[in-house]
């Protein structure tokens, strides 16, 4: 026995001597065994150094234009920042050749060519205490560096103070690299060619999802157009297999958002919304101006109230959609993300519904002062965080439970017999369906309402009639808003 454990103490002795070996720590701070497989670079990584300027620039444009999209959308809040009333879009091969965006705003004065596509470099803001006054889109100074660098960028403007414009072009640091005098009109046109030509990698990744991309963009430009709509908006694509194509036109001017939401998604679309408008002191909703009243596209919140203007769906059967894909929130005119709000008029429009899987239309602009909340949180500004979000929440609850309640709805019946049959009757007291329930709706329907009809003949019920009315649905008149005004953004130049 003792033999046996003496073996027994040896060999654990000489693995543990052997394990030591195979991980003996070398004078460069890494175990043996690892220094036989670990990368210089890695190895080397234990010392702190200095990245070089390109190498930071570089890894930073990334995070600003992560996609087609944002590199578009950086160009259009430069463009409503130099208060554009008129705004061209020119997309090649779905923008993977080039992005172009025309604008009729102030133009760039020659003192600011040399230091326009320079990193930190703004018109918009002097020092951080001034973000909480500020009204632009962009402020950090970074949209046209990190473009420079991730294609190959070119800028054509003029001032109305110069009676010729420049053509200018740009290294992948931002300088100015050649600059020469042409013949245009007061404005700017930024051209970005072969975005991502310097990765290969996000290169052949945007090649691959094309089509997405665009699909992408296209929704961008409509989520301006809808709260911008003093703006005019074209947006035009050219292909090797399709040749040019005019993919969406908005009117601007003074026809209000009713009619941005018409030239984007048609006149049946527009029928079935209802206006919002809801101060968050409380008070003061629906009276129609939804969207068309002083809400302005530079989101001028002089009020210390917040207020609530643009419109939703109708709490109809078939007035919403299978996709939350025309849902849109903006803060002061700035489309963003505010999942919360999204999912209260969402619940709120099922349940009138009871729908379960539709969405409605929302199309709805917070306005508020610039230090009622921080959009300063990511890099592309979608994130906001509010200093009293239930201030905001509570204002939506009010104008939606509003207009919910007192909102039409209404059920389609596929046979004319079993409608006439079971007549309507309060909620308290249901009749028994024979062989179809008034709120079905046919198989083949979609939330949009744009559904194959069944044979038969559709059936309105009022919501009222859940507290015992059964009277005929009356017609919902839909009354325009107020225009709104011309004022525009208080940008100059620089990138978002």
């Amino acid at each position: 026995m003792t033999d046996i454990l003496s073996h027994a103490r040896t060999t654990t002795s000489t693995k543990a001597r052997t394990t030591t070996s195979a991980n003996t720590i070398s004078g460069d701070g890494w175990p043996d065994s690892l220094n036989a497989v670990a990368p210089a670079d890695i190895k080397a990584s234990s010392r702190i150094n200095v990245m070089s300027d390109n190498t930071a620039m570089r890894i930073c444009s990334e995070q600003v234009v992560i996609d087609a999209r944002s590199a578009l959308k950086e160009l259009i809040e430069n463009a409503l920042d130099a208060g554009a009333t008129r705004i061209e879009l020119r997309l090649k091969e779905n923008g993977t050749e080039l992005i172009e965006v025309t604008d009729n705003g102030r133009g760039i004065a020659q003192s600011d060519v040399p230091s326009v596509a320079l990193r930190h470099h703004t018109s918009k803001l002097t020092d951080f205490k001034d973000l909480g006054a500020i009204r632009s889109f962009g402020f950090r100074g970074e949209a046209l560096n990190s473009l420079a660098s991730l294609s190959t960028l070119s800028i054509s403007t003029r001032t109305s103070d110069e009676t010729v414009g420049m053509q200018i072009g740009f290294s992948r640091a931002g300088a100015v690299t050649k600059q020469s005098a042409i013949a245009r009109d007061v404005g700017t046109t930024v051209c970005v060619e072969r975005l991502f030509e310097p990765f290969p990698v996000r290169r052949r990744e945007l090649l691959r999802s094309a089509q997405a991309e665009m699909r992408k963009m296209l929704a961008a430009v409509q989520a301006y157009a809808l709260v911008c709509h003093t703006v005019r908006f074209s947006v035009s694509h050219s292909s090797a297999k399709q040749g040019r194509q005019v993919l969406l036109q908005t009117p601007g001017g003074s026809a209000g958002m009713r009619a941005a939401i018409t030239a984007i998604y048609g006149a049946k679309q527009m029928a079935e919304l209802a206006p919002i408008d809801e101060v968050g002191g409380g008070g003061g909703g629906g009276d129609g101006d939804g969207g068309d009243g002083n809400g302005e596209c530079d989101g001028d919140g002089d009020s210390s109230a917040i207020r609530l203007v643009g419109y939703v769906s109708r709490a109809r059967i078939g007035a919403g959609r299978r996709s939350s894909d025309r849902q849109h929130v903006f803060v002061n005119a700035r489309p963003v993300d505010f999942p919360k709000l999204s999912k209260l008029v969402s619940d709120a429009f099922r349940q009138a519904t009871a729908r379960s899987e539709c969405f409605p239309f929302l199309a709805v602009d917070v306005i508020a002062p610039p230090s009622a909340y921080d959009v300063n949180v990511t890099p592309d500004k979608r994130t906001v965080l509010f200093a009293d979000e239930p201030a905001v929440l509570a204002a939506a609850s009010r104008v939606i439970s509003r207009l919910f309640a007192t909102d039409v709805c209404t059920f389609a019946v596929n046979d004319a017999q079993t409608y006439a049959a079971t007549p309507l009757q309060p909620a308290a007291e249901p009749a028994a369906p024979t062989s179809s329930t008034a709120d079905e709706t046919p198989a083949s329907a979609d939330c949009n309402g744009d559904e194959t009809e069944a044979p038969g003949r559709a059936g309105s019920l009022s919501c009222a009639a859940a507290k015992g009315s059964a009277a005929p649905v009356e017609a919902v008149s839909e009354r325009a808003g107020a225009d709104g005004g011309d004022d525009q953004a208080d940008g100059e130049v620089g990138g978002g």
